[in-house]
């Protein structure tokens, strides 16, 4: 579930999915709103529905590793 003031995502941004790490991050393609789902693009042409609650948004800023 989402907390208050976490990052609200939207067309475009990079996710991953909640529990499915084999999916890899992926890029939102479309909402469905009636039926609380979002299209996303895994890359290779792999779209899959996923559910919103599920989606966290991809962090771009690279990770840092200290020496």
């Amino acid at each position: 579930m989402r907390s208050p003031g976490e990052d609200i995502v939207k067309v475009g941004d990079k996710v991953k999915v909640e529990g499915h790490p084999e999916y890899g991050p992926g890029k939102i393609m479309r909402f469905y709103a009636n039926q609380g789902t979002v299209l996303v693009n895994f890359g290779n042409d792999e779209m899959v529905y996923c559910k919103y609650g599920t989606l966290e948004k991809e962090d771009d800023k690279p990770e840092c590793h200290e020496k």
